[in-house]
């Protein structure tokens, strides 16, 4: 039973977040900006949660370390992108109709049910503190990127990653978004060292039981 509720579940999350992702890109006003739809790191990590819990699903009985360590990324990723949307992004962004929906879906629901999918459904103990390059590399890697790509064509996916505008336009400086990208890398490794915390402690409590 609790492998169907498993299943069933992560199913779930699944449709949310492609529902979200497919709501933001037929939504958008013109071509361009559909495209510009996937250089935002919520619809990449709402993109990495599905496919990965898509694998998770195919390869139950025995998933690969590689795919672990992807899941315990995608958890942490989807995570933070709930987080920063609400604390950084929510107060300037406010949707109306179907995306707020997709809003919804992809900043609240689709986070919150991957950390009770961890929490309730998958095995504990395999979270790494080695694994902390993984989890600040991506979100780094997205951010530098992200201003290589707006040296060519001016697009920036957030506020915050703006060097030449002020708040709540921009950043401010290019110091500034240095400065926060460090803060957000320093995020993503308290965060993820605090979820291997508690990973092992769960463990712990499970084997005493």
């Amino acid at each position: 039973m609790k492998i169907v509720l498993w299943i069933v579940f992560q199913i779930v999350i699944i449709l949310s977040a492609i529902t979200g992702v497919v709501l933001e890109i037929s939504f958008q006003k013109g071509p361009f900006t559909g495209l510009n739809i996937f250089s935002y790191f919520t619809i990449q990590s709402n993109i990495i949660v599905a496919l990965i819990l898509m694998l998770n699903i195919v390869n139950r009985a025995n998933p690969p370390r590689w795919l672990v360590t992807l899941k315990s990324g995608a958890t942490i990723w989807i995570l933070v992108t709930g987080l920063v949307f609400h604390f950084l992004l929510s107060k300037i962004y406010h949707p109306v109709g179907v995306l707020l929906a997709s809003n919804i879906l992809l900043h609240y629901i689709v986070p919150i049910g991957m950390q009770f999918n961890w929490l309730i459904f998958e095995p504990k103990g395999n979270y790494r503190h080695s694994d902390t390059l993984l989890w600040i590399g991506y979100p780094v890697l997205f951010a530098f990127l992200s201003l290589l790509r707006a040296q060519i064509d001016g697009f920036y996916p957030y506020w915050f990653l703006i060097p030449n505008k002020n708040y709540p336009d921009g950043a401010g400086s290019f110091g500034n978004v240095l400065i926060i990208i460090a803060g957000l890398a320093i995020a993503f490794s308290i965060i993820g060292n605090s979820l291997v915390v508690i990973d092992k402690s769960l463990q712990k409590l499970k084997r005493i039981e």
